[in-house]
């Protein structure tokens, strides 16, 4: 995508792995990319880019920008300008920080309070050609946030949960009966099982995106 594509790819992953993906990216694919440090650019020689504010942001010298969830988390004003641009592809690393507020006993139902991280995939989503959400745990708290990510995944395509009169669309309490496989015991084996080590992942104009395991569908 990065070399067929026009637009930039964007990495957001906690600020202890955004070396790692740097130089995982440079030694294991050759490709050449970008992070931001809370100040500047970064690129794969380590040559620093000097910044003239947060605007900065939006002038990565590489086509792949790595940006720690942290300062999304954190409502850093950078989040503004990113949400604001068009990209290839966004990969969101250790996916499960993206979460509602309201997880307490008998409100996991309610409508959706989304931290800082979750609000920013919302916004993001409809404005990426390609979006992946890697996480080993996609439930930490309640099977209810599985089934928002998958829901972030589809904001801006219906490839995801279906058009208007979806089952995946109905109230969240239905919605998570279709997903965990309480509405058809017979889908339970398709899922996988959500202990699993899964990659969500959504492409405009793709197939449904179903959690498989250790895969990307």
């Amino acid at each position: 995508m990065a070399l067929s594509g026009s637009k930039p790819v964007l990495v957001l992953a906690p600020k202890p792995l955004i070396w790692q993906w740097q130089n995982e990216l440079s030694t294991l694919l050759d490709m050449p990319s970008a992070v931001w440090n809370g100040k500047n650019w970064v690129d794969e020689n380590q040559i620093e880019y000097p910044s003239v504010g947060p605007e900065s942001i939006r002038k990565c010298p590489r086509r792949v920008g790595i940006i720690s969830t942290g300062l999304i988390i954190a409502g850093s004003e950078i989040t503004d300008w990113l949400i604001n641009a068009d990209y290839e592809c966004v990969i969101l690393d250790e996916a499960h920080r993206a979460r509602r507020r309201n997880l307490s006993p008998g409100k996991e139902y309610d409508q959706p309070q989304p931290n800082n991280l979750l609000r920013f995939i919302w916004d993001i989503s409809p404005r990426t050609r390609s979006l992946l959400l890697a996480t080993a745990t996609p439930v930490q708290l309640h099977p209810i946030e599985a089934w928002d990510l998958l829901d972030a995944l589809g904001r801006g395509s219906d490839a995801v949960l279906g058009g208007y009169g979806s089952q995946w669309r109905r109230p969240q309490q239905r919605r998570w009966r279709c997903c965990s496989g309480r509405q058809n015991r017979r889908a339970t084996k398709s899922t996988g099982g959500l202990g699993c080590a899964i990659r969500f992942r959504r492409r405009r104009k793709d197939p449904i995106s179903m959690p498989c395991g250790d895969r990307s569908v």
